[in-house]
């Protein structure tokens, strides 16, 4: 990198974060609030989808062994995509809201609940479901880590992000949780 290459590379953040007022103690800000409340709620539904993969692929019970694993691929390479499509959009657009991550978890949700209450009675329609469901929560990503910058100021942005990652690993766990207890009994 050249000395104006590098020079421009240390301009660039403190160009971003100068509208943004300094915080001088780490008390919890409006927006690192919501950030903590949000992200584990996001992991839990991500892990919740994922972990049900299983029991679904279970109820196909005439495939073999092989197509169970292509199968278990199918949710995460939708997500991939869908992922690389949603951070496209958001760098394109140059607005990460754009690529909301409401919509996305909305539409995940309710594809997730449609495949749990359709079950293992129609296989395919439970799994394309179940795809949709975790293609769309893990889809913003990207632009959502992406956003956490531009709104929180630089001198508490590592705490804010790791107490909204700790938040996360908290809901993932939960989510494991919730899909030990509900299919215990089944």
């Amino acid at each position: 990198m050249s000395d104006a290459e590098k020079g421009r590379t240390r301009r660039a953040p403190q160009a971003e974060q100068a509208h943004i007022a300094p915080v001088r103690d780490y008390n919890p800000t409006p927006i690192g609030i919501v950030l903590s409340e949000r992200v584990p709620l996001w992991s839990k539904s991500v892990c919740t989808a994922y972990m049900w993969l299983p029991s679904i692929l279970k109820a196909a019970s005439t495939i073999d062994i092989v197509s169970v694993g292509w199968l278990a691929a199918v949710p995460y390479l939708a997500a991939i995509v869908l992922m690389l499509l949603a951070s496209w959009l958001s760098d394109k657009t140059r607005k990460p809201q754009s690529s909301s991550c409401g919509r996305f978890c909305s539409s995940g949700t309710i594809a997730f609940v449609s495949s749990y209450l359709i079950g293992g009675s129609h296989f395919w329609i439970s799994f394309a479901l179940l795809v949709v469901a975790g293609a769309t929560m893990y889809a913003p990503y990207g632009p959502f880590f992406a956003l956490v910058p531009e709104l929180i100021p630089s001198n508490v942005l590592g705490g804010a992000m790791g107490s909204s990652n700790a938040c996360g690993a908290l809901g993932a766990f939960l989510g494991s949780w919730v899909v030990v207890i509900s299919t215990r009994d089944r």
